[in-house]
């Protein structure tokens, strides 16, 4: 039980929680998003901070939980080293600059914020991109019907979007049905899809490491409490890319569409009920 409490459950656990559902939950969490980088279930990994947030406490969940995405992203591209396109990206990077720095910027601020300030945040937040995914996926569906023809996005478009993602990737690790709402409709084939995906969220995850040390979000403590997190989530990616290199472009995007949704849906029933507590 020391040895559980020294490395795998950190005192942030919340209290009553038993050492089993904390090991479990991480446990699952880091799986889902693994293989969500992989390659499988598209906007899956969304799910692993919202069940975090069940046995842990925000702030902690938020360090955490970071430098298991830097692992994951790196064994991703490393499976599709040169399956990505710069085209699709390219005009995110004006927003996402200024989201990343000012949520780091607001983190520093709140750094003694109360619990009950930041659930409300929290809440908030992901009622926002539950809202948006659903809203995707119906305005997807209305235009798989009238055309097939890929999508081009404007800066108009992109620059906001990069915005979004740089602000929630920051708070809540939740920026994956973001970045596929904006990916989506742009019909890339799949490998190339993930392989985008993998590479955009390498680069933001590793530009957020310095930001977080300084904004006191990742330090030594939260680090030591993931490592046995790292060390298991290449087999999760590995199960990711193991399964999109089988699995056809159809039943890839019917994946996507159906975590999409559960993940939408999730965000918002958690949004709901965190603002009406």
């Amino acid at each position: 039980m020391d040895f559980l409490h020294a490395w795998i459950i950190p005192p942030e656990a919340h209290p009553g929680v038993a050492p089993w559902v904390y090991i479990l939950s991480a446990l699952a969490a880091t799986m889902m998003v693994a293989a969500s980088k992989g390659g499988f279930g598209g906007g899956a990994g969304v799910l692993s901070v919202p069940l975090l947030l069940q046995v842990a406490s925000l702030r902690f969940v938020i360090g955490m939980w970071l430098p298991i995405l830097v692992i994951c992203d790196l064994i991703t591209v490393g499976n599709y080293p040169k399956s990505w396109s710069w085209v699709v990206v390219r005009q995110l990077i004006p927003g996402l600059v200024v989201g990343i720095l000012l949520a780091h910027w607001v983190l520093w601020l709140t750094a003694n914020s109360s619990p009950a300030e930041m659930k409300r945040f929290e809440a908030s937040l992901k009622l926002l991109i539950g809202l948006m995914s659903l809203g995707f996926l119906g305005l997807g569906f209305l235009r798989r019907n009238v055309s097939e023809t890929p999508w081009t996005p404007t800066w108009s478009i992109s620059t906001p979007t990069g915005f979004l993602i740089g602000v929630t990737t920051t708070f809540a690790h939740a920026a994956g049905p973001v970045a596929t709402m904006y990916m989506l409709p742009q019909k890339l084939e799949q490998r190339v899809f993930v392989g985008t995906m993998g590479w955009t969220f390498l680069v933001v995850n590793v530009a957020k490491l310095p930001l977080s040390v300084l904004s006191d979000v990742l330090s030594r403590h939260e680090l030591k409490y993931a490592l046995w997190m790292m060390a298991i989530s290449p087999v999760g990616v590995w199960l990711g890319v193991y399964l999109n290199r089988r699995v056809s472009q159809k039943a890839f995007l019917s994946v996507i569409w159906v975590f999409l949704s559960i993940a939408g849906c999730k965000l918002i029933f958690d949004g709901v009920r965190g603002l009406s507590s």
